[in-house]
């Protein structure tokens, strides 16, 4: 076993010995403590970068998957529902920088309605979902284009 000092100041060993405080098995302790901490610290620590990537990894899937569910709801609105006019306000809402926008009375309400199950949408915000439904439905009207 090593041999350590430990260095205390007087009153407190005075008051250590007056009490017959055997130091050696309290100073181990409370070392033991403290090693334990650190360690437990530093294994939570370990890797934190392999950690983050991974935590990312699942935002990445999850919204990778919204944004699929909305490019399909968006291919079928516009084969089924959208007209002209409104795949034409898409495609220029799609070159603007928006971060929320008001849906008014038009197919694409309909749908929304029922992929939210809400009464009714006033208000949108930019999200995975969002995008995908834009991007779904402006693949619709670039396919037609030509038939036009």
């Amino acid at each position: 076993m090593g041999k350590v000092t430990i260095y205390l100041p007087d009153s407190l060993e005075e008051r250590v010995r007056g009490h017959s405080i055997s130091m050696s098995p309290v100073c181990q302790k409370a070392l033991e403590e403290d090693v334990r901490k650190v360690e437990a610290k530093a294994k939570a620590t370990n890797d934190i970068v392999g950690v983050a990537e991974r935590l990312r990894a699942t935002r990445d899937e999850a919204e990778q998957e919204e944004y699929q569910r909305g490019r399909e709801l968006g291919v079928e609105w516009a084969r089924e529902s959208a007209t002209l006019g409104e795949l034409e306000n898409m495609e220029e809402l799609s070159r603007t920088n928006w971060v929320s926008w008001e849906i008014g009375e038009n197919t694409l309400t309909g749908y929304l309605e029922k992929e939210w199950n809400v009464s009714r949408i006033v208000r949108v915000k930019r999200s995975p979902f969002m995008n995908g439904l834009i991007n779904g439905a402006l693949d619709v009207l670039r396919e037609v284009n030509p038939h036009l």
